[in-house]
């Protein structure tokens, strides 16, 4: 199976998908791995200069997702080991995009005429104790 690799500065919120055309390795899953989180296998054995630290960004057309390298470990020699994770918003670009959404929660900006029960009202309160005997 074939797996493009890309170093990408790339927020984790965004449908960014990388503009370069990535280095192209064959790779193998795991035994008792998913789609949504493969671990992979790539034996750099061959390559005149590995350097498979540098990537964080992975794309595989066969499962036509693109992932974030969460973690990787030199196994043996040459042979590394990417465990992989699902970037949703970037797979799904084109389905977002064609998309007619409305937010009602947004970090960058509100809409004060909409209300949110997510969040509580601040009010005022009069506190009263009493004891009872």
């Amino acid at each position: 199976m074939i797996i493009k690799l890309f170093t990408v500065n790339k927020r984790e919120n965004s449908t960014q998908i990388p503009a370069s055309p990535g280095y192209e390795f064959d790779c193998v899953l795991k035994e008792s791995t998913s789609v949504v989180a493969p671990d992979i296998l790539i034996n750099y054995r061959d390559q005149d200069n590995p350097q498979p630290h540098l990537y964080n960004y992975a794309y595989i057309q066969t499962f036509n997702r693109y992932y974030f390298i969460a973690d990787q470990r030199c196994v043996r020699g040459m042979l590394w080991e990417y465990s992989l994770k699902c970037d949703i918003l970037a797979t799904y670009k084109g389905v977002i995009t064609a998309s007619e959404l409305y937010l009602l929660r947004c970090s960058r900006s509100y809409d004060g005429n909409v209300v949110d029960n997510y969040y509580p009202i601040k009010t005022s309160y009069t506190e009263s104790v009493q004891t009872v005997q």
